[in-house]
């Protein structure tokens, strides 16, 4: 199985400003481009290993209300609760092959979806999304699965870069959800990762949290109600600094430290 942490999905009304919040913080962000079909666009910032954050905002929220795709439909639901985290992706080589790992699993597959959008050089860039049926997502909404039209070999070349904040190159590391019942949330976790492989528990200043290593991330699940299972908050190591950030109500824990 080749699965790896891609990208954690911030959703903001003004994606531009994340972007800009974001470079006051000494890091490199820029502008990525816009989904016709969906009706949003975007702003990125680039870590190691190909893990990115996007912000994505609404072009036209007629035309996003109107999307079949399953990550458009939640970001418009999310859009009434307000800006902040809505998910996490995951990176495939082969979105079939995990079609049937999901199927071999119990969990039924939904896609996949064909996105794209032009960067600003105008060159077209496509993916392909696959999600999965969750009834319900209070103990922590699964992520959805994404492969690349590129392979990475040729995404490094491209995007090298801009993985580079300040001379150093820090690392996305640590997602926290918000659970209603984390244990809930690390068995719905474990059954999609068919391991429970060093999964352990903890304690800091967001409270008692469960954890598991997962796609080269480490995943954590607080006992925090009324945030539909949603991401509350990241991790990125290497930064040089320590600091707590807030931008677009969503929280960016900055680590000196070695990045995973």
């Amino acid at each position: 199985m080749d699965w790896k942490f891609d990208h954690l999905v911030h959703f903001t009304l003004r994606p531009e400003e994340a972007k800009e919040s974001f470079a006051g913080l000494g890091f490199q962000a820029i502008e990525g481009g816009r989904h016709e079909e969906w009706g949003t666009y975007n702003c990125l910032c680039y870590f190691r290993d190909l893990r990115y954050i996007e912000w994505i905002g609404f072009a036209d929220r007629e035309r996003a209300e109107r999307s079949g795709n399953p990550l458009i439909r939640q970001i418009v639901k999310d859009a009434k609760d307000g800006e902040g985290f809505s998910q996490i992706a995951i990176r495939t080589r082969d979105i079939k092959e995990t079609e049937e790992i999901l199927k071999s699993r119990g969990l039924q597959a939904v896609g996949p979806f064909p996105g794209s959008r032009r960067g600003k050089d105008g060159r077209p860039l496509t993916w392909s999304m696959l999600f999965v049926r969750d009834e319900k997502e209070d103990d922590c909404r699964y992520p959805f699965f994404i492969q690349w039209g590129a392979d990475e070999r040729e995404r490094e070349a491209g995007l090298g870069k801009f993985m580079i904040h300040g001379g150093a190159k820090p690392s996305l590391s640590v997602i926290g959800y918000a659970a209603e019942r984390p244990e809930n949330a690390l068995r719905k976790f474990v059954r999609l990762f068919g391991t429970d492989a060093g999964a352990a528990s903890g304690q800091d200043e967001y409270g008692r949290y469960l954890a598991l290593p997962a796609v080269g991330v480490e995943l954590r699940f607080y006992e925090i109600s009324g945030k539909g299972g949603r991401p509350f908050f990241c991790e990125i190591r290497g930064t040089g600094e320590s600091r707590v950030a807030r931008v677009k109500n969503g929280t960016y824990r900055l680590v000196s430290g070695i990045s995973l």
